[in-house]
């Protein structure tokens, strides 16, 4: 019987150190929905294309940021922009630092946040006199 339970701890513990959890944002960066990814052959695996863009909307724009949590690359369409208005998007740290500054001309705008460390930071669209916030979290 000891042995069994002694099996048992060491296939639990050998599972869960083999998991990855993975984490699904809204439009607000509230968590929605939580993943647990086994590394077994059982396991169904998620990747950040099954979890879709967070939208919102900015007038009649409609807003959209993904992937959220990003690794570097992040995407924003603005769809519904006006051909004569422009805009632009801002990133900054917690602390209140610019670290990217981007006009916002055509409807999908790619940014680069890789250089940046692992965190939290607060994305400003201006389109127009619209305005709305987003946190993006780096992993």
């Amino acid at each position: 019987m000891k042995k069994a339970i002694l099996l048992f701890t060491l296939l639990l513990g050998a599972i869960m150190v083999s998991a990855q959890v993975t984490f699904g944002y809204d439009a607000a960066g509230n968590r929605i929905s939580r993943t647990i990814v086994l590394a077994n052959s059982l396991a169904k695996t998620a990747t950040t294309d099954s979890i879709p863009p967070a939208t919102e909307m900015l007038g009649e724009m409609q807003v959209k940021v993904y992937p959220n949590p990003t690794k570097g690359q992040l995407s924003v369409e603005i769809n519904g922009l006006p051909d004569d208005t422009g805009g632009t998007i801002r990133i900054y740290t917690l602390q209140g630092q610019l670290i990217l500054e981007q006009p916002v001309s055509y409807s999908r705008t790619s940014l680069n946040i890789g250089g940046q460390p692992v965190g939290t930071y607060v994305m400003k669209i201006t389109a127009g006199e619209k305005n709305t916030t987003w946190k993006i979290i780096k992993q």
